[in-house]
């Protein structure tokens, strides 16, 4: 990891970092992945942004761009940005919250970003 990377995770629990890893092995099992650390939070990229990691205290949100809504309770805010762009925010508290569904969302974000069929 970047230092600028890790810089984002300053001030948070261990979890938070452990829950990230988890999310980055799973994308990078899908192709090349662009890493883009910003003040607080990261950008994943795969021809465009597919997901960005705001890590807080105790947990990682991680918006999820999709080209609609995702139905899933365990979407805790959709921010429609245009037409065809979604950004679902998805609150993981550990790394066992990266499981079957995350992925599945995951791999259709990054080919969604990589123009490719899931």
């Amino acid at each position: 990891m970047k230092p600028e990377e890790a810089a984002v995770f300053e001030g948070s629990e261990a979890v938070v970092r452990h829950t990230y890893d988890a999310v980055m092995r799973i994308v990078l099992k899908f192709g090349p992945v662009e890493i883009d650390a910003k003040t607080n939070s990261i950008h994943l990229i795969a021809g465009s942004v597919f997901a960005i990691a705001h890590p807080r205290k105790t947990a990682l949100s991680l918006s999820i761009r999709t080209d609609k809504p995702l139905a899933s309770t365990r979407v805790t805010k959709v921010n429609a940005i245009s037409r065809n762009v979604v950004h679902n925010e998805i609150l993981l508290a550990a790394p066992g919250a990266v499981d079957r569904e995350l992925t599945a969302w995951l791999k259709a974000a990054y080919a969604l970003g990589a123009n490719k069929t899931a």
